[in-house]
């Protein structure tokens, strides 16, 4: 809680996100919602706090499941527009594709949120209400869209954390290189084989070569060398890559999932309703 912010203080970061997102990245989707957004739109009871409420939104890529990474790229641009704004308040701005978008098994979001999103504000592209939200997730196929948006969001913050909270991104790395570990379990049940009972128990890596399964290995390596990883935070830009290699993995993995051509009724009593918008 900031009791400094002012609703002002969320208008300005507000209005400046949107005019850089025009100017930078205009190929990118955004909707703004929650109790901010409801404000915007003339609600005066909202339930806005300024030093309590999130700026939440939803921010929609058009380059694939695996985003693009490099300096130019759609995800570093709104990084960057990020961490030169320099917002004060706690952002919640969720990051999907337009292929999981549409897919809807990996969507983060299931169909209750539609409430939420549907008092939200369109800013610019793609409406996102108009992706497939399905009714409910479990197992192993929620682990993998919960561990994938929040790899996505870590990595969209990367560039503000690297400045204002070095603390925060190492704890993301962190919980980064955790779900990475967990993968080969996802990967497993995405194969329809059997369940791994450790992380790397029983895993071929050579059967998912087309992946970059070095990253299980570099994980390793700084689970066994803590002092190593903590040199990787004097130069800021080492963790960011290294974080953007363990999402580049979960993104792959995310993608493989999508190209299976399973029928809905096999995802039924799977982990997914087939009930869904």
């Amino acid at each position: 809680m900031n009791v400094n912010l002012t609703e002002q203080n969320f208008r300005d970061f507000h209005d400046s996100f949107i005019r850089e997102l025009r100017i930078h990245a205009e190929e990118v989707s955004f909707l703004v919602y929650g109790s901010f957004a409801r404000r915007l739109n003339g609600d005066n009871n909202s339930g806005f706090q300024p030093s309590a409420s999130d700026y939440d939104g939803v921010i929609v890529f058009s380059n694939g499941v695996i985003l693009d990474k490099s300096p130019n790229g759609e995800l570093s641009k709104v990084s960057i527009i990020i961490k030169e704004l320099g917002p004060q308040m706690p952002l919640k701005i969720s990051v999907l594709d337009e292929k999981i978008l549409e897919d809807g098994r990996l969507n983060s979001y299931s169909a209750d949120m539609l409430v939420a999103l549907n008092e939200g504000i369109l800013v610019q592209g793609k409406d996102p209400r108009e992706g497939r939200y399905f009714v409910h997730k479990r197992g192993q196929l929620e682990r993998l869209a919960y561990n994938l948006d929040k790899a996505r969001r870590a990595r969209l913050l990367a560039e503000w954390n690297s400045v204002y909270d070095k603390e925060q991104l190492k704890k993301d790395l962190e919980r980064c290189m955790e779900r990475a570990t967990r993968a080969p379990r996802q990967i497993e049940w995405i194969k329809e084989k059997k369940y791994i009972g450790s992380r790397f128990e029983g895993t071929d890596l050579e059967e998912f070569e087309e992946m970059d399964t070095q990253i299980w290995k570099v994980v390793r390596y700084f689970r066994s060398h803590p002092e190593e990883f903590e040199d990787l935070f004097k130069e800021p830009e080492k963790a960011i890559n290294l974080m953007d290699k363990l999402l580049t993995f979960h993104e792959s993995v995310a993608e493989k999932f999508l190209e299976r051509k399973s029928r809905m009724k096999d995802l039924v009593g799977r982990g997914i309703e087939w009930a869904y918008r």
